[in-house]
């Protein structure tokens, strides 16, 4: 199955901890939860309701044992780096704030990071790993399959793999299924490869009715 993709040693050559201006350094610091909003490019895009729900169970018995990672985007304003999760359970419970580190990556260093974090978790699908890996290619961040994979401790037809994926799949299909993720699997993504292109939503839309 998808989820057994060749994982090698992690041997990230990402910073975690990006430096303020004038050499500061990140900060923890409670945010308000509302002051937060996700970020709409994160790779990770399907969210479990139940899953939500039970770390927000965790949350109100034991407290948010992990930081959230954001970055300012203008004053009094965040996006989130790595923790949505946590995000999502704090602000189900209507805590006010949330304990966060402050980072000043940029655009594209919070994305590499927020990567990162779904790898190494091992929380992304093969079709929000496709997505991310096609992005990296297509900002010219990496110039080939085996650089980025070796820049994130996958190998190279992990890379290769998720990208194909992607090439087998119509772009409705794609959105249908991250759209739909809690009620899809990777069962799905393997029978539709095999129908064509304009079939492929369709066979989807079927199996959450079902």
């Amino acid at each position: 199955g998808w989820s057994s993709l060749e994982r090698r040693p992690r041997s990230w050559n990402i910073s975690p901890v990006a430096t303020a201006p004038h050499g500061s350094h990140n900060q923890v610091a409670d945010v308000p939860v509302d002051a937060i909003t996700p970020d709409p490019k994160q790779p990770r895009r399907i969210f479990h309701k139940h899953a939500i729900a039970d770390l927000a169970r965790s949350i109100r018995l034991d407290g948010l044992l992990e930081p959230i990672l954001i970055r300012p985007t203008e004053p009094g304003k965040y996006q989130l780096i790595a923790g949505e999760r946590r995000w999502r359970a704090t602000r189900e419970l209507g805590h006010p704030t949330i304990r966060a580190l402050v980072s000043q990556a940029s655009e594209q260093q919070a994305f590499k990071l927020s990567l990162v974090e779904n790898l190494q978790r091992e929380q992304l699908n093969v079709i929000e790993r496709g997505l991310a890996f096609r992005r990296l290619l297509n900002d010219g961040l990496y110039k080939t399959h085996e650089e980025l994979a070796r820049d994130f401790g996958l190998s190279r037809p992990t890379v290769t793999k998720s990208l194909s994926v992607l090439e087998r799949l119509h772009g409705d299909a794609v959105d249908f299924y991250l759209l739909n993720g809690e009620l899809l699997t990777d069962t799905h993504l393997d029978a539709i490869r095999r129908v064509p292109l304009d079939k492929q939503r369709p066979v989807l839309e079927r199996a959450v009715k079902e």
